[in-house]
């Protein structure tokens, strides 16, 4: 996975945030790359893979690994 690829093609998506403007239009907004680097990082170092075929894909480690992990101590 190519983060800071990714992570440039990310930072150029606009999404509708929970405000609204006084006219009711739907406010939009986008995230900084560097958040969006540090979030694809930490989905990597937790097992998320992201693919490329004919569409992209997320492919999530089970459930149970990700929870098992997170009870192990750091040492």
């Amino acid at each position: 996975m190519n983060t800071a690829e990714l992570a440039s093609v990310i930072g150029t998506l606009r999404y509708e945030t929970e405000y609204r403007f006084e006219s009711g239009a739907p406010c939009y907004q986008t995230l900084r790359e560097g958040d969006i680097r540090g979030i694809l990082v930490a989905l990597h170092e937790r097992g998320f893979m992201i693919s490329r075929q004919s569409q992209a894909q997320i492919e999530s480690p089970p459930i149970c690994a990700a929870q098992e992990s997170e009870r192990q101590p750091v040492t």
